[in-house]
């Protein structure tokens, strides 16, 4: 009877013990998932902020001294001879407006990306949430989703979804 309790009792604490091991590579697996939406979100918005402001600023000698000559909120995408499917085409920054991309070199991570003008000059504060503003503005905010289902925690309560969100404002300046 001794002996069947010993045996019970084992079997209880390999199988816990193999639980924890199973908990703590599924927590690591998680945590290189979100790290590598980290770089990925990264890389997408400094590839977005190394573009022109707008289409009017291409070039070295392109300068605008009023926001009015930006293109409207309205108009903000892709331009002629820009190709939606190939960000290669794209040469200023509100070409990446509603942008859907992937990356697959770990796993698939799929990304989102919205741009939009802001006015920055009537916040009374540096905490204050920027609202999207449909007038020319020195300023556009950019938006990128990162999404992918293994970023989902299943295993805690967790509020971290399976989308991780980045936000940038770029000025003309």
């Amino acid at each position: 009877m001794l002996v069947v309790a010993a045996i019970m009792l084992l079997t209880r604490l390999v199988v816990g013990t193999r639980t924890v091991a199973m908990d703590h590579q599924a927590a690591l697996d998680l945590s290189n998932y979100r790290i590598h939406a980290v770089g990925v979100g990264s890389y997408v918005m400094n590839e977005i902020a190394l573009k022109s402001f707008d289409e009017k600023t291409k070039g070295q000698s392109a300068v605008v001294i009023s926001s009015s000559e930006f293109t409207s909120a309205d108009s903000l995408g892709i331009e002629t001879g820009e190709d939606v499917t190939n960000k290669d085409t794209f040469d200023d920054i509100d070409d990446y407006k509603n942008y859907v991309g992937m990356d697959t070199s770990y796993i698939p991570y799929t990304y989102f990306v919205k741009v939009e003008y802001v006015d920055l000059d009537t916040l009374q504060s540096p905490w204050e949430i920027v609202s999207a503003n449909n007038n020319r503005t020195f300023y556009k905010r950019i938006n990128i989703d990162v999404y992918s289902p293994y970023l989902k925690d299943e295993y805690s309560k967790s509020t971290l979804g399976d989308t991780l969100h980045f936000s940038r404002v770029q000025s003309y300046f």
